[in-house]
């Protein structure tokens, strides 16, 4: 499990670094390249409301 914890965790800072944060600096009009932590803070409890809507649909259809 702690492998599969690793695996997950630098996927998801790839993901974070190449896909994330250019769409949100392309959307924001600002200088700033960075989303603010609270900006982050939003990003990561959507990540996590998502992935717990897609457990609740897996174990509803089973």
């Amino acid at each position: 499990m702690s492998g599969f914890n690793i695996l997950s965790v630098a996927t998801f800072i790839f993901l974070y670094r190449r896909v994330i944060d250019p769409l949100v600096s392309r959307t924001r009009k600002t200088d700033t390249k960075e989303p603010t932590e609270l900006q982050r803070m939003g990003i990561g409890l959507v990540i996590a409301i998502i992935t717990m809507i897609a457990a609740e649909l897996r174990i509803i259809t089973n």
